[in-house]
This record gives structure tokens, C-alpha cells and sequence, in this order.
């Protein structure tokens, strides 16, 4: 397939709404989860924010002494023991290279005496090692916010690197059912590889404008240049070639 300095556009239109911090609702009238947490559309591109979403089910005790039931208004997990830890912990899977930029929690928190906490975890297999990023809580005990929709956006956000880390969320739900979890949605966006230190193909340069791009292309197997070791940067592309850019760049497949 031959190679060029290729742009292309694709635009999905999605409605959906935005949860703002600390969004209440009243659990008597809810039969779901508020607007701010199940309405949203996958993005394209790297500005566009997506979202991937952990659901109260996910959640598991980290002590076996832990018991726990589900509530459906608004649908959530909760515990119905004293015993063991208070601590649940769920995992969520993103493509490397994706930058985590904030979470959106649902919570309910109706204690005069127990406090709701949730931390974003990156796991290090190689060395076993785990950073702790604190994300929204109820804090001090006393507080009694309901059940909300709270963001926390991260100071620093994480690069997704799923060749020696795995990413969990870590939340304690106390000890009663007025302390509970509804759902965590992760929000992310999609990222441009970085450039390499050397050149794949000779006639693009490492000072070229577009040459981080056309090495993301190469590198994802979307293009293999226009023959001879290089990727005619300035040719004209064919509506043929397009198809070929667009089916490999999306992975378009359909059962025969």
C-alpha cells in the first residue's frame, strides 16, 4: 500500500450529559443511576474525552470475612457486616497509551459516624510496588451528603501501560448500608504514539512536521510506505487507498 501524509476526519455526533461535582438526586424516586453517570458516546481523536465505566457488581471485598448485598434505588453495593476490612476493590481495563484524566464516582453516604473513600491504583507487576492516588470521599465522618455524582480530575494524568501495570479502584464502604457504591466511571482520551528516535522511512525525516504521525501509522500497521524504503509524503491518495487506510486504522470486520 503506498504511503503519504494522510489526514482523516471522522466526526461521530453523541448527545450526553456531564456530571458536575457533588450532583444530588433523591434515591426514593431513583430507579437508575442519574443521567451524569449512564449517558454518554465514545470519542475519536485526542481531545475528545471517553469514558469506560465500573459497575457496582465489579466490586469485591478484599477480606473473606467481608458480606455484602445490592440495592436497586439507585442500584448499588453495600455491606451488611462489621467483620474483616472495609475495603472493596475492582479493576478496569483501558488500551495502552490512553491518559486517564479524571473519574466520576456515585456514592451514597447517609452515616453521621462512617466516611465513604475511593483511590485510584496503578499496580507495578515487575516489582510489586502500587501508587495510591486519592479520589472523592465523604470526609469527616460526619458528613452526610446522600447519594451524589462526584468528579475527581487527576493533578497528574496516567499513561495507560498494560505491558507491567494493571489499574484498579480502591473504595471503603464502612460498615452499614448507608454507606454504599454506585458505579466509577473513568475518563479518558486517546494519544498519538511518540515519535521514535530514528526514521522508518528514508525520504521522512525525524524534522518533518508530520513525522511522529507517520510513524504512529507505520508502527500500527496501517501503512507500509509507497515501496523502496519510502512513504512519498507529498503523492495524492486514491479513494482505493483511503479504504485501505480507513478499514486497517478502525479494524473493520464483519461474519461472513
Amino acid at each position: 500500500m503506498r504511503g503519504r501524509a494522510l489526514v482523516v476526519v471522522i466526526a461521530l455526533l453523541a448527545a450526553g450529559t456531564v456530571g458536575a461535582a457533588g450532583v444530588q438526586y433523591s434515591p426514593g424516586n431513583a430507579v437508575e443511576m442519574p443521567a451524569a453517570i449512564v449517558t454518554d458516546g465514545p470519542a475519536w481523536g485526542t481531545t475528545a474525552l471517553s469514558k469506560v465505566t465500573i459497575g457496582s457488581w465489579e466490586f469485591v471485598p478484599i477480606s473473606s470475612q467481608v458480606t455484602y448485598s445490592f440495592s436497586y434505588s439507585p442500584t448499588s453495593i453495600y455491606r451488611t457486616n462489621a467483620s474483616g476490612d472495609a475495603w472493596f476493590e475492582a479493576p478496569f481495563h483501558l488500551q495502552s497509551g490512553a491518559l486517564i484524566t479524571q473519574f466520576e464516582v456515585q456514592f451514597c453516604d447517609l452515616s453521621a459516624t462512617l466516611e465513604f473513600d475511593s483511590f485510584f491504583m496503578v499496580h507495578t507487576m515487575s516489582t510489586g510496588n502500587r501508587a495510591v492516588t486519592n479520589l472523592v470521599s465523604s470526609a469527616p465522618p460526619a458528613a452526610t451528603p446522600g447519594c451524589v455524582v462526584q468528579t475527581a480530575t487527576l493533578a497528574q494524568p496516567v499513561t495507560v501501560d498494560n505491558n507491567d501495570n494493571f489499574y484498579t479502584v480502591e473504595i471503603n464502604l464502612g460498615g452499614t448500608s448507608d454507606v454504599r457504591i454506585g458505579a466509577v466511571k473513568v475518563g479518558y482520551k486517546l494519544q498519538v504514539s511518540p515519535a521514535p528516535a530514528t526514521a522508518t522511512f528514508t525520504d521522512v525525516s525525524t524534522g518533518y512536521w508530520a513525522f511522529r504521525h507517520i510513524e504512529a501509522l507505520a508502527a500500527s500497521g496501517i501503512t507500509t510506505g509507497c515501496g523502496g524504503g519510502n512513504y512519498c509524503p507529498e503523492a495524492t491518495v486514491t479513494r482505493a487507498e483511503v479504504a485501505v487506510f480507513l478499514a486497517k486504522a478502525l479494524g473493520l470486520h464483519w461474519a461472513p
